[in-house]
């Protein structure tokens, strides 16, 4: 259909925005006198903050035709707005399966679930579960962290890496332990291996004796559950990293603060 009014044609491309899902929400479209009739100039800014759909469409540009995103296109796309963080995304290979059905009955035992509730929906829920594009329910990264038989085989990075150093700085004199599984073992076996590797003293408090750790286990223990919790599980080829050295303790999670 041709408009050669001018207004009629800037409220044409405002509802054409608005057919969307989410609607698109642009600047007002400006207006100019081309040499064929009226011209509507729209800008669409960079780095918006949603991915918008067309009747159920996801769509880009190649060349000069619309097509519909791939899955790994759309993938990165949601990865990149924030519509959806990495751990709720299905794990490409991995099935039901793959999840330990006692470690989910523990889980959802601990948190009292209904007898009336659905334990998928509870995982579905929790993000530890969802839909790929057959519509068959697969384990999300989360899930397999959480609950996975072998949560290293699909997320080679998501380990703890401790090393104590014998003295201040690194060298070739140190003892390293590689800690996979599910990320309460990690976090169980981290704290392990900072109790077993520091330096433990005592003090007499009148007549009462009391041990003293180089470093207080709460502390170390939030400090490791925060790394776990926190990183960036995207992150291919790093580990968190857990150095112990004569005068310090060292944690690094790969990711943003």
């Amino acid at each position: 259909q041709k408009i050669n009014d001018l207004p009629t044609l800037r409220e044409a491309v405002v509802q054409a925005g608005l057919l969307t899902d989410p609607p698109l929400i642009l600047p007002t479209p400006q207006g100019a006198d081309g040499e064929k009739g009226p011209l509507v100039i729209v800008q669409v800014p960079a780095g918006l903050p949603h991915i918008y759909s067309l009747r159920g469409l996801y769509l880009t540009r190649t060349a000069a035709q619309n097509r519909p995103l791939t899955t790994p296109e759309l993938r990165q796309l949601l990865l990149a707005r924030g519509d959806a963080g990495f751990e709720s995304l299905p794990t490409p290979g991995a099935t039901l399966a793959d999840l330990d059905q006692t470690r989910i009955e523990r889980y959802l035992d601990r948190i009292e679930l209904a007898p009336d509730e659905d334990p998928t929906q509870t995982l579905l829920a929790r993000g530890c579960v969802t839909y790929n594009d057959k519509g068959q329910i697969v384990p999300t990264a989360a899930g397999l962290l959480l609950f996975g038989r072998e949560p290293q085989r699909f997320l080679r990075s998501a380990e703890v890496i401790c090393v104590r150093y014998a003295g201040s700085a690194m060298s070739d004199e140190f003892v390293r332990q590689d800690l996979g599984g599910v990320l309460a073992e990690q976090a169980r076996q981290a704290e392990t291996f900072v109790a077993g590797n520091m330096r433990r003293g005592m003090k007499i408090t009148g007549m009462a004796r009391a041990d003293t750790t180089e470093y207080p286990l709460p502390v170390v223990r939030e400090a490791i559950v925060n790394a776990i919790a926190h990183r960036d599980y995207s992150i291919r080829g790093e580990g968190i990293r857990l150095l112990m050295f004569s005068n310090r303790l060292e944690i690094y999670s790969p990711g943003r603060l």
